[in-house]
């Protein structure tokens, strides 16, 4: 494992060098934070109907998406994409490790690497200092218990491991596309709209929950927030967590297979 500890090691280490673009994301994030605490404020002040989320439910929910944001995989990895495009990819295949944990440990640190910087002061900020400037109402609230939060931890875990595999598997795409542009405009958008960070996904039509259940998507944040906020409980938990540790496996099955296939068709040219 020494191989793929060091690329974890070294990865997360550079992810630690954006300093000022993290501190700038977190202002940003506070700030769409803040405009979401508004319109769901409006939301439920302005509705009789019961709600799939008590108010509470949704605040921990917003902040936790605006936490964690970074581990949603947006794009394509434009290196591993270059070296496709290149034919640098020889000098990967020369290397004696498992090329596609290589890649996987690689996108692993880059998702770890981002959330540290900015999860921890957005929960300072939310936890701690928000009650002592008088914002307690939209402030985030500590796991009910230890059982909770050692549950969400779990969760959480799984939710970056699932990541990772999305990352792998949209970068493996430019074995056969070599332009990622399709990818980069597709498969985002559905993680954006699938994993509830832009709505909270039980707020979405009961017709479309079934589907929601069984995409891999909701691993990435839904689950683990709603299991944080008390939305998710008992044997639920259990059920959602075994759907989000499902996909993990399938997609770094499916990841495997597609960059095995990938390299088989492979002609790389140069001097």
């Amino acid at each position: 494992m020494s191989p793929y500890s060091a690329v974890l090691k070294a990865n997360f280490q550079v992810q630690l060098q954006y300093r000022a673009a993290a501190w700038a994301g977190i202002g940003t994030q506070l700030f769409f934070g803040f405009i979401k605490v508004m319109i769901f404020t409006g939301f439920f002040q302005s509705s009789v109907r019961h709600q799939p989320m008590d108010f509470s439910q949704v605040i921990d929910y917003l902040w936790l998406g605006q936490a964690l944001l970074l581990i949603l995989p947006f794009r394509v990895d434009r290196e591993i994409t270059g070296l496709i495009r290149t034919g640098n990819l020889a000098y990967e295949l020369s290397r004696p490790v498992d090329l596609y944990l290589f890649w996987y440990f690689r996108a692993l640190a880059v998702r770890l690497g981002s959330v540290f910087l900015r999860a921890l002061p957005m929960i300072v900020f939310t936890v701690f200092l928000f009650p002592l400037i008088g914002l307690e109402n939209i402030a985030l609230k500590p796991p009910p218990s230890l059982e909770v939060f050692l549950l969400f931890t779990l969760s959480l875990w799984g939710a970056f491991f699932l990541a990772a595999s999305l990352s792998v598997l949209m970068s493996i795409t430019a074995l056969w596309t070599i332009s990622t542009e399709g990818v980069d405009q597709f498969l985002p958008s559905l993680i954006w709209i699938f994993s509830g960070i832009i709505i909270p996904l039980p707020f979405f039509p009961e017709s479309l929950q079934i589907v929601f259940r069984f995409l891999p998507f909701r691993g990435l944040l839904d689950i683990p927030f709603r299991i944080y906020n008390g939305g998710l409980a008992g044997p639920a938990v259990l059920e959602s967590m075994a759907v989000q540790f499902f996909w993990i496996v399938a997609l770094v099955l499916l990841g495997r297979i597609m960059l095995k296939r990938g390299l088989q068709r492979l002609i790389i040219q140069g001097g």
